[in-house]
């Protein structure tokens, strides 16, 4: 039997799909019997339940872990794996969909070899994790004795209003949406200070030559310390997907702004973070389709309202290939009218 830790969402994919799979929502729910356990990234899915299913098993029962794209917590997922032992072959990277992933499963329950168990064995009464902080290991298993490392001192920007721009997931645009806030901002006259902590950093793909500091957006340190020095009207900061330090982060943002798609799995992985920014963050619904369009009341009421509540307010960005121009320009996306009137809104729901 093949037991699978996965959000809940993704439960609901995966079991009506393949026969004989466990799916489990935590480590302490891995059945005893199971021969092979398979981590999914997914919403409510932290790196720490990599080494958890390691440590639920004994370490005797192989572990393949779904890392998803190299994206900040794609990297956290990396570092969790390895710090357990579980050999790279295991270690999944990329957008897996769900049809690879039962593709997988599959061809395991079908007799084919299984992968490694992680390659360490436990000592006797070990049976703690390693802790985790910043998503990073900083204690290996069962050396309880040592104290953990100051947390990144987080501390509000030396002037100006700290507003970072957040998204659950990779894909959803926030680069661009952070592009297009900084552009208005400065025709508007006002000193804008634009870090890029994105994984990679893409910023200057859209605003070549415009002051962006790029930032290490995986080190909590590096980037509290860049937050910290910043000095301006506004300081923009374009962040990794969920990024592991976010309530740190949040702690000295005044405002904030969250993008996500019409895609009711991007919405389901906001919620992992939203009431840490609900009262304060601006909601942008990017790529808005026609069809979407025309649905947009009852999407609102539906989705967004009913599992986003407390949003500053919503804007829409219309689905456009005017992103794309953009890049290959060198130019801010708010150039073009779609981005700039919606960035427009933003920054007045903002009130900065």
């Amino acid at each position: 039997m093949i037991a699978v830790l996965c959000s809940q969402v993704q439960a609901k994919l995966l079991k009506p799909r393949i026969e004989g799979v466990e799916v489990v929502g935590d480590a302490s729910s891995i059945p005893e019997g199971a021969r092979l356990v398979v981590v999914l990234r997914g919403p409510g899915v932290p790196p720490q339940a990599v080494a958890d299913a390691v440590f639920q098993t004994g370490g005797r029962v192989p572990v393949v872990v779904a890392a998803g794209p190299t994206d900040g917590t794609g990297e956290a997922f990396l570092r969790a794996a390895r710090s357990v032992g579980i050999p790279e072959k295991c270690v999944l990277t990329g957008p897996a969909t769900v049809s690879q992933l039962v593709r997988v499963l599959e061809g395991v329950d079908a007799g084919s070899d299984l992968p490694d168990p992680p390659l360490f064995e436990l000592e006797e009464g070990l049976l703690d994790p390693p802790l985790f902080q910043d998503a990073c290991v900083w204690e290996e298993p069962g050396r309880t004795e040592e104290t953990p490392p100051e947390p990144a001192p987080w501390a509000p920007p030396a002037s100006g209003v700290l507003v970072p721009v957040l998204g659950a997931t990779g894909g959803v645009g926030r680069t661009v949406v952070a592009a297009s806030l900084a552009a208005v901002l400065k025709r508007q006259g006002a000193g804008v200070v634009l870090l890029d902590a994105g994984r990679p950093p893409c910023l200057s793909h859209y605003l070549r030559g415009e002051g962006v500091v790029e930032v290490d957006g995986l080190e909590a340190g590096a980037v509290a310390s860049a937050v910290a020095r910043a000095s301006g009207d506004v300081v923009l900061l374009d962040t990794p997907p969920s990024p592991p330090y976010l309530p740190g982060l949040l702690g000295v943002a005044e405002k904030a702004v969250v993008v996500v798609t019409p895609d009711p799995l991007v919405v389901e992985a906001t919620k992992a973070f939203w009431p840490q920014v609900a009262g304060k963050a601006v909601l942008v619904v990017n790529r808005v389709s026609p069809g979407v369009r025309n649905l947009r009341g009852s999407f609102r009421s539906a989705v967004l309202e009913a599992e986003l509540p407390g949003a500053l307010g919503v804007v829409d960005v219309p689905e456009t290939e005017d992103v794309v121009l953009a890049a290959t320009r060198g130019v801010s996306p708010a150039s073009f009218d779609t981005f700039g009137s919606a960035a427009a809104q933003v920054l007045s729901l903002l009130g900065v």
